[in-house]
């Protein structure tokens, strides 16, 4: 790194692995490291040498993270070092106390690095502007004083000293209010917050009277046009395609474009500006990484408004944005990811820092689904019409599961799992404590109600496509083990002798029956319609009483 000074980043946090994998990672970006499990030990190192930052958690043994920041707070050598919070702890109480303590950032575990390191590089560069900002006053203070000693015998020096001092004060505000951005950000992190924070600064970070957005959609087909309002802090949403907006997507591929005097240089987005009086411009591509994300344009009624400090800055304000709505983006995806592939309530287990969850459930039902035909079908049908078959039968299996308030557990080639009262990945009740077999009897009930619908549906689906399918449904009812697997690929399963019994009812079944067990008909009881099969001899199994389940008696 040559002559650059490293920064010097102090981790606090009582998790090992935490700390091992923070330091590793901020080490592998070029800082300097150093790490506390326990606040007291923080204290004592900083008090050797002050950090640049430091990354603090709040839950620990001999002093929390509030009292290690207020002890921080309290120091004068260490007042002004920003810390950052990262802890597992959602509740905005926590978020508020934190801010309120004196923390300028609050990142939530389980975290991505690619979020702490854009919010450490961000803190770290406000810091260095800030501790600029109050050196360059001073400096400035220091000028001014000479300058009203010497005012009489060098007037007009003086005044070009005092236009050059103001101009150098826009820039510090300029830069203040980059400042000010980040902190609207640490209150509100979503994208509406984002695009509001970037309204309320947006006139003083680049001195321009007209500031707009033109963000790009998930397909990068149109750009959502927002204009920022400056002095009324307010901002306005209306949507075009590149076709109205061409030099937008010329922005894109060719980069930075600046016009200096548009009375004697024709801009591409002149049209675009209208009846505007903008006498200089400025238009940049906003990316998240090397990601596009949109376009802005600064336009201002000065000319040669954009020399190279002032461009400087709103690149700046363009690299905050696009990082900004980078990050609430990719947490937006990792949200969806989670809520596509995991059971709501796992999911949420997840997000609050368990990494490892495995429980047993006292009783649970399970459903297997196979489709009957299947591999003669796909013998003789083009493979794109095979997938295409098999997703619109598991689309409409998939909205069933919605419907009846079951969880869909994977699809193994043509067959379906489906379990019901495991989204909790729990064998409690939440008002007892104790495991609450009617709730559990009634997810069994549910799971038979999708049984028969699934059947219906099915039956209706081949019938109309005219396909030469049938299919077999066998479910079982009985514990079961829930849990999470996978590091590269987290995926929520069962395991357990109920599962395998479920999958040899449907084995052993008819097409066009659903084969359930006795203990499925013993919770059922008499409100539902069966077929009794006698002993079926299943592999692994012996001989084991089974029935067609024909649907609620009072249908």
């Amino acid at each position: 790194m040559g002559d650059e000074i490293v920064a010097n980043i102090l981790i606090v946090d009582d998790t090992i692995e935490n700390l091992r994998l923070l330091a590793g990672a901020l080490s592998a970006q070029g800082y300097r490291v150093r790490a506390s499990s326990t606040g007291s030990h923080a204290l004592d190192s900083a008090a050797q040498e002050a950090p640049d930052l430091v990354l603090l958690d709040i839950n620990m043994p001999d002093m929390s993270g509030f009292e290690v920041c207020a002890a921080f707070k309290a120091n004068l050598a260490l007042c002004d070092v920003p810390i950052l919070f990262i802890s597992a702890m959602e509740e905005m109480d926590a978020k508020l106390e934190a801010f309120a303590r004196g923390g300028l950032d609050y990142i939530t575990k389980p975290f991505q690095l690619e979020e702490v390191f854009a919010r450490v590089s961000t803190h770290l560069e406000l810091h260095h502007l800030r501790q600029k900002l109050v050196d360059q006053n001073t400096q400035l203070e220091a000028k001014i004083a000479e300058e009203e000693a010497l005012i009489q015998a060098l007037e007009r020096e003086s005044r070009g000293r005092i236009e050059a001092q103001q101009y150098t004060m826009e820039q510090l505000g300029r830069m203040a209010a980059l400042s000010e951005f980040s902190d609207r950000l640490s209150k509100n992190f979503t994208e509406p917050g984002v695009l509001h924070a970037c309204s309320k600064v947006a006139s003083r970070v680049t001195g321009a009277e007209y500031v707009e957005l033109m963000l790009l959609d998930s397909r990068h087909t149109r750009f959502r046009r927002v204009l920022m309002h400056d002095k009324l802090g307010t901002s306005e949403s209306s949507w075009a395609g590149p076709i109205q907006m061409p030099w937008a997507q010329f922005v894109l591929d060719e980069g930075e474009q600046v016009i200096q005097d548009m009375a004697q240089e024709s801009a591409p987005w002149g049209d675009h500006l209208g009846s505007e009086i903008c006498s200089s411009s400025m238009v940049l591509p906003v990316r998240a990484g090397v990601r596009p994300v949109g376009v802005m344009l600064v336009a201002t009624r000065v000319a040669k408004h954009f020399d190279r400090p002032t461009r400087n800055i709103v690149r700046q304000f363009g690299v905050g944005i696009g990082t900004a709505l980078g990050l609430v983006r990719a947490h937006k995806d990792t949200q969806d990811v989670l809520g596509s592939v995991l059971p709501e309530k796992v999911s949420e287990r997840l997000k609050e820092g368990e990494e490892r969850i495995a429980e047993a459930v006292d009783l649970a039902g399970v459903f297997f689904c196979d489709l009957v035909g299947f591999t003669a079908y796909a013998s003789q049908t083009d493979a794109v019409q095979v997938v295409a078959m098999l997703e619109a039968i598991f689309g409409v299996l998939e909205e069933l599961c919605g419907e009846y308030r079951v969880e869909k557990i994977k699809t193994i080639g043509d067959a379906l799992m489906v379990a019901s009262g495991v989204s909790e990945v729990s064998g409690v009740s939440e008002v007892s404590g104790l495991f609450d077999v009617a709730e559990a009897e009634k997810s069994i009930e549910r799971l038979a109600d999708f049984a028969c619908a699934s059947a219906q549906a099915l039956g209706a689906f081949f019938h109309q496509r005219e396909l030469d399918l049938s299919f077999r449904i066998g479910i079982h009812a009985g514990p079961v083990i829930a849990g999470v697997v996978g590091r590269q690929r987290r995926a929520f399963d069962i395991w357990g002798d109920t599962v395998n019994m479920a999958s040899r009812l449907e084995s052993t079944g008819a097409p066009g029956q659903i084969r359930c067990s006795q203990t499925v008909r013993q919770v059922l009881g008499d409100e539902w319609l069966f077929e009794d099969c006698g002993g079926i001899t299943m592999k692994g199994k012996g001989e084991q009483q089974a029935y067609i389940l024909l649907g609620r008696a009072s249908t």
